[in-house]
């Protein structure tokens, strides 16, 4: 009979652990999609920047 408390309370520690490493995955996921879409901001401020004057000139050239 302890061997089956032994068993639950093992499997309840290992069931905490894995929540609490899932919680933390959550975290490095959030700062890993804000660097991307710091990343995507600064390609298309970079890409406006540069092409801006082209493409505004191809707008205009069309309306």
């Amino acid at each position: 009979m302890t061997t089956i408390f032994a068993a639950l309370q093992t499997l309840s520690f290992v069931v905490s652990d894995r929540l609490e490493s899932v919680k933390g995955e959550k975290g490095a996921s959030m700062v890993e999609y804000a660097l991307l879409v710091a990343a995507i901001a600064a390609i298309v401020a970079g890409v406006t920047a540069v092409f801006g004057p082209e493409i505004k000139a191809k707008f205009d050239s069309i309306l």
